[in-house]
Order: C-alpha cells, then structure tokens, then sequence
C-alpha cells in the first residue's frame, strides 16, 4: 500500500475512533499528541458544546482512556510514513466537528525547546514577556533555550545552502531573523 493509502486509512481509523467518543452535545473535539524520546502524550484536550462552554473529562477513570491510547498508536504509526521525512512532527492536534469534518495541524518542536503546557510551538516561538508571564518560564531559562535553538537554525541554514535548497534556506532564514528579533527584544 502507498504511503498516500496508508495515510488515508489511519486518517479514517482516527476519525473513527474519535466519532466513537464524540460528546452528543458537541460541536468540535480537539486530540492533542506529543512525541519525545523521553515522553508520548496524547489525549482529548477539549471539546466545544453547542452553548460555546469548553468540555474537559473530569474526575479518575471518566476518560476513554482505550480509544486514546488506540488513537497514540494511529499517530505513531502516521509519523513514521514517508510523506513525515526526514524530520517528523513530534506534536499534533487533531479536531473533528459534528459534521465529521477532521483536520490535523502538526508541528515539529526541537527537544530542547519543548515546554509543559506549550502545544505546537516551543519555548523560542514566545516573547521572553509572555513566556515569563503567561508561561510561567524564568527569563534565563528563555534566554537560554533561545540562543540554542538559534544555533540550530543557523546549523540548518548552512545545511541548506550546501545543499543548494532555496526553499528550505529562505524558510530557516526568516526564522533565524523572528528569533533574533525576539532575543534582541528581550535584551532591552
């Protein structure tokens, strides 16, 4: 079977597995899954009812903690698919509404920028402010990461001017330019 195939079907067994769990007075659940060397998580994080209230499972054994762990495996199995090479996400949400509707939204976030409560995006991606204030992630520990995932960006940009790979060259280069940016702010 072709990775496009293979990719279809675990799509479909996802939104399956999710539909089985699908809340009646929903209008949109939302799966998030995190990937480390050192931790998997995945999970229903919310859902939306009808009224615009946020749902959660509360209280110990509430969860459909089988059909999560199924989901874990589907995702798991997904990164490995060529279509994810040669760095897969390592972070992903996936949202299903009452129309069946699915979507996936992924992200790759370097190990060292990781951070509890932070989904899709890392450490580097914030303004020092707002992960101090909305985080809770000391100025020094920001300051720290940022400056080594900016040694890593620029370690990929001169790999993708060996390389001759414009796209990736010019992608990695704004990055390096935001990050920059925000270090330069947070000096101030």
């Amino acid at each position: 079977m072709a990775d496009k195939q293979h990719f279809e079907a675990i799509v479909g067994d996802i939104g399956r597995k999710l539909w089985s769990i699908f809340p009646a007075d929903a209008v949109e659940m939302r799966f998030e899954a995190q990937f480390h060397e050192w931790m998997q998580t995945a999970g229903v994080s919310q859902w939306t009812r009808r009224d615009g209230v946020q749902g959660q499972y509360a209280g110990f054994g509430s969860r459909p903690e089988e059909v999560e762990e199924s989901i874990k495996v589907d995702l798991a199995r997904m990164r490995t698919l060529d279509i994810f090479l040669p760095r897969p996400w390592n972070h992903v949400t996936v949202t299903l509404t009452e129309t069946a509707k699915i979507n996936f939204d992924y992200a790759y976030v370097d190990e060292i920028d990781q951070w509890p409560r932070l989904h899709l995006i890392g450490i580097s991606a914030l303004e020092q402010a707002e992960a101090t204030r909305d985080y809770g992630i000391p100025a020094a520990d920001w300051q720290h990461v940022a400056s080594e995932v900016l040694k890593i960006r620029r370690a990929e940009y001169e790999a993708a001017r060996a390389l001759g790979d414009a796209v990736i060259q010019h992608a990695v280069e704004q990055n390096i330019k935001d990050l920059q940016s925000r270090i330069e702010a947070a000096a101030i």
